[in-house]
């Protein structure tokens, strides 16, 4: 590896912190999609019933239960992300984070507290890659994320052979990193094409050279 160091220099970005919340709360409120769950379980109560008494308790129940389920997840959503987002902006709007990445741990540190956290690569969980940056999970279920364009030192393609190489293989034995950057699915199908069409052509030419 020519560099096995890569560092991030951030500063607030509310679009970016936004995307990040929405997705943290995507993946860890367990709570939201129980109620969610509950409310098409009632909906689908009310569109199989056969006979329906709409005075009853049990059809007004339904009707909320199925109301409050559905509008619940969108507004739930929308009203965490803002206020996280908020509050965030509030606290480090004017603060530049920087996380320094090398093959033995992850350092974390900031503008207005040069204190560190240093993170080994065995508290880190699982990685998943987007567009536009590496979302880190930990152990403890706590979240960063590290946007391509603060890298300041090093690369994209540094940072993932870092997470690659050093990141802990889950239980099924493989590492447990997403890649769901589109530019980098498509670059791999094309070397994957090319591949191909390498060993076809090598291929036919030793059929030809044995004729």
């Amino acid at each position: 590896m020519a560099q096995t160091k890569v560092v991030s220099k951030n500063k607030f970005n509310k679009k970016m912190v936004r995307k990040f919340n929405t997705r943290y709360i995507l993946t860890h409120s367990f709570f939201m999609y129980f109620i969610s769950a509950l409310g098409i379980y009632a909906f689908i109560t009310l569109l199989t019933q056969k006979e329906v008494n709409k005075e009853s308790f049990s059809y007004v129940l339904c009707w909320s239960l199925a109301i409050i389920g559905i509008l619940f997840v969108p507004l739930y959503i929308l009203f965490s992300v803002t206020r996280a987002t908020k509050k965030e902006e509030k606290t480090n709007k004017d603060v530049i984070d920087t996380y320094e990445v090398t093959k033995e741990k992850i350092v974390k540190y900031d503008s207005r507290d040069l204190n560190k956290i240093v993170l080994n690569w065995n508290l880190i969980a699982k990685v998943v890659e987007t567009n536009d940056a590496f979302y880190f999970s930990t152990v403890n279920d706590a979240a960063f994320l590290i946007p391509k364009e603060s890298i300041v030192e090093g690369s994209t393609e540094i940072l993932r052979a870092l997470i690659n190489k050093c990141l802990p293989m889950g239980k099924n034995g493989k590492v447990p990193y997403t890649i769901n950057d589109k530019q980098y699915k498509l670059e791999q199908k094309e070397i994957k094409k090319k591949a191909k069409e390498e060993k076809k052509r090598k291929k036919e030419g030793t059929k030809n050279d044995t004729k």
